[in-house]
């Protein structure tokens, strides 16, 4: 059975719950983040509500409204650094490497 493509979609702070659940799998992976543990599902949808889109970009990919993953690029600041931006992609264990 072929599966749906994913959709690509801008994230909302209704997705903030599996946002975490995402990101609390990948932790205990111990691999992939900096850090000890997800930010909180009201933390998440904080920034997303409160997003400004000149500075930062939020994805998610979902499938059957499950989220499989996120791309999160936010800029540097100050302004003089608005030519960086630190990226971040991220793809559920249970997703990866499926094309």
């Amino acid at each position: 059975m072929e599966l749906k493509p994913a959709e690509i979609r801008d994230a909302r702070p209704t997705d903030a719950a599996q946002i975490v659940s995402l990101q609390e799998g990948i932790y205990r992976e111990g691999r992939w983040f900096v850090g000890n543990h997800a930010p909180s599902a009201d933390t998440i949808r904080r920034r997303l509500q409160y997003l400004n889109p000149h500075d930062s970009l939020y994805l998610v990919a979902e499938r059957n409204r499950q989220l499989l993953g996120w791309l999160e690029l936010n800029r540097m600041q100050p302004e003089r650094m608005q030519h960086v931006a630190l990226l971040t992609i991220a793809i559920d264990r249970a997703w990866r490497r499926q094309g």
